[in-house]
């Protein structure tokens, strides 16, 4: 498959940088990655080779400055779309695949580029006109370009809403630029070491195509500014120089270049004294982490996606995803025994674990104090299984080992998680797949620690009163081989004289948690069904045939145990202060089809309400009837 995006990191010595860099894409969607290291001292190769095995490494051998180190990852590059992307910036979710999506909505660009804010979450203008013998002159570039005011630029609320804009150039800390493009314009200008590069191929690529530049307002980045360059600051003033000497002499000319190349060249010499009056005014920057987790929609603690950013790609959300509902057994033991920051550290260490055994583009969410999502696209029962079986071993052993390494190896604290999982279906919402997955999750929480559980089957025509399956779809199936399933025949006990006594509002209020009730108690394999009136039926396929006993009396246990209030005249009451199930049981025998199997099964319940309710009473086998008491 063809990926969308070709991203190109070039790096000298800037390790910490890089790092947060990949880290801040690794979740983006259809994208090659590739690192052009130029000679770096600092370890960033080995850190790239350990850290980040997906992304193609290219060791460059020497310092062979930004455009030399871009075009080596760009003759590789197999994207619709090539990025250059500064290892100084880190990108919010979505940023990137915004810009994709823009140039996908205007094929007359030949270039994108992202709004740029700075460490501290103020604007960095990375838009402009071509310089010019006036912008020299005037030391600033023309910027007038821009339609929108710097208040609406900076509006986080209404920005994703601004359309694009066209300017002459854009900033290369991210730059896309269309591929069929670029290669008709030829690559980078390999006689720029460093800066007007980006400018020079915008002037080419629109002389050449007529490709235009566009800035994307909805696409945010945050580039820290000056990573490689920061520590050689007297090298980057005159590298600047040259560049931008070369830049009027490409664009304008011999003769054209002369004026603007002058008064540039006084700016040069002149630049050591005013670099010394901005010194004694300079402020220490604020911490882009800060900026980064608002913008980039991710828990500021673990470094996971958020809710909000759960949210958004459940709107996105596609067939044959799963969504795994991860819960950390006992946080507040932790929390209370050894202090918060060490309950911190349980969620980063089990985040970490999750990270390690991540399938191949999937996501990680926080989304509560110790609830984490996991979404996996095109995903496989067999493999869910493996990768859930896989989390529920590894996470104790790796929270064991935290415990050993600040000498709490004694501790009884609970290590443990449990999980829900559901897969989605094509006519599925994103709310409808988390909610099936935190049924699920709730379901494995009450079998205990370790425990996985699975969603059932999205209900396509659900009772509109207790939401369960309605009966009208059962007949469809009724002829249908029963298959070693099972049904439990289901009634309510004593609910006409709760209905008698509380009226037909109340009554439904109860049906509806009753409802509420058997949908969270059902897992992979069941399927629940109201019948009629108070009468329900769970149907449960021959994986269950063993466990059928168990699965009767936790029913009975959880309906029994629901506390059912209701709010009648602006006040909270409890009219019943304990709901019973009666149950029929009967079990397929051979050739027998799902109708007379629930035929049996309800025979079996009108035994077990004859005997005094709250009762389970078995269907008769063709030879005898066996009975057993509640």
């Amino acid at each position: 498959m063809t990926p969308d995006l070709s991203i190109v990191i070039v790096s000298w010595n800037t390790k910490a940088l890089l790092k947060d860099c990949l880290e801040s894409i690794q979740n983006v969607a259809r994208a090659e990655v590739f690192v052009a290291d130029n000679a770096s001292s600092d370890g960033s190769p080995e850190l790239v080779a350990s850290a980040f095995p997906n992304v193609t490494l290219i060791q460059t051998g020497a310092n062979l400055g930004f455009a030399k180190a871009n075009n080596l990852a760009l003759k590789q590059a197999k994207g619709r779309y090539w990025l250059l992307l500064n290892s100084d910036t880190l990108v919010p979710d979505g940023a990137l695949e915004r810009l994709v999506e823009a140039m996908d909505a205007h094929p007359e660009a030949a270039v994108a580029g992202s709004l740029l804010l700075n460490g501290d979450g103020t604007l960095q203008h990375s838009w402009a006109r071509f310089p010019s013998f006036q912008s020299e002159l005037s030391g600033a570039l023309e910027r007038g370009q821009c339609p929108y005011t710097d208040t609406q630029l900076l509006d986080e609320a209404t920005r994703t809403s601004l359309a694009p804009f066209a300017c002459d150039w854009v900033g290369g800390a991210v730059f896309c630029v269309r591929a069929s493009a670029a290669q008709k314009a030829g690559l980078l200008d390999e006689k720029f070491f460093m800066y007007s590069e980006e400018t020079e191929w915008c002037h080419r690529l629109k002389k050449r195509t007529g490709g235009t530049t566009l800035l994307i307002p909805a696409s945010v980045v945050i580039h820290l500014g000056g990573g490689s360059s920061r520590a050689v600051p007297k090298a980057t003033r005159q590298r600047m120089w040259r560049s931008s000497l070369r830049f009027f002499r490409l664009t304008q000319g011999p003769l054209g270049a002369l004026p603007p190349s002058a008064v540039a060249t006084g700016r040069y010499l002149l630049s050591p004294l005013r670099r010394s009056k901005q010194a004694d005014t300079e402020t220490p920057p604020t911490d882009p982490n800060v900026t980064l987790a608002r913008l980039n929609q991710r828990d500021p603690l673990t470094s996971a996606h958020n809710q909000k950013a759960l949210v958004r790609a459940l709107n996105r959300l596609s067939p044959g995803t799963a969504l795994l509902y991860l819960n950390k057994d006992g946080l507040i033991y932790f929390n209370d025994q050894y202090g918060h920051s060490f309950g911190d550290q349980v969620l980063c260490d089990l985040v970490a674990t999750i990270k390690r055994s991540l399938p191949a583009g999937a996501a990680y969410f926080r989304i509560g104090s110790n609830e984490f999502a996991i979404l996996i696209p095109h995903a496989e029962s067999a493999k869910l299984d493996a990768y859930a079986k896989t989390l529920v071993e590894n996470i104790p052993v790796a929270l064991q080992e935290l415990l050993d390494a600040n000498n709490l190896g004694g501790s009884s604290c609970p290590l443990g998680v449990h999980i829900g999982i559901a897969l989605s279906e094509p006519t599925e919402t994103g709310e409808s797949l988390l909610k099936r997955a935190d049924l699920a999750h709730d379901v494995a929480k009450r079998l205990g620690i370790g425990r996985v559980a699975w969603a059932p089957p999205l209900l396509q025509n659900p009772d509109p009163l207790t939401g369960v399956g309605h009966w009208e779809a059962f007949p469809l199936r009724g002829h249908e081989p029963a298959n070693g399933a099972t049904v439990l025949a289901l009634d309510i006990d004593h609910l006409k004289d709760f209905m008698d006594t509380n009226g037909l509002t109340m009554g439904d209020s109860l049906l509806q948690r009753v409802g509420e009730v058997l949908l969270q108690s059902t897992l992979r394999g069941m399927e629940v069904y109201r019948t009629s009136g108070g009468t329900f039926a769970l149907i449960l396929t021959s994986e269950w045939s063993v466990h059928v006993p168990t699965v009767a009396q936790k029913l009975g246990e959880a309906v029994n145990a629901a506390i059912f209030y209701f709010i009648q005249n602006n006040k909270l009451t409890f009219p019943q202060k304990q709901t019973t199930l009666s149950m029929g049981i009967a079990q397929a025998h051979a050739e027998e089809t799902l109708e007379a199997l629930t035929q049996r099964a309800e025979a079996a319940l009108k035994q077990a309400k004859a005997q005094g309710k709250n009762r389970i009473c078995w269907a008769e086998e063709p030879s005898a009837a066996t009975e057993h008491a509640a």
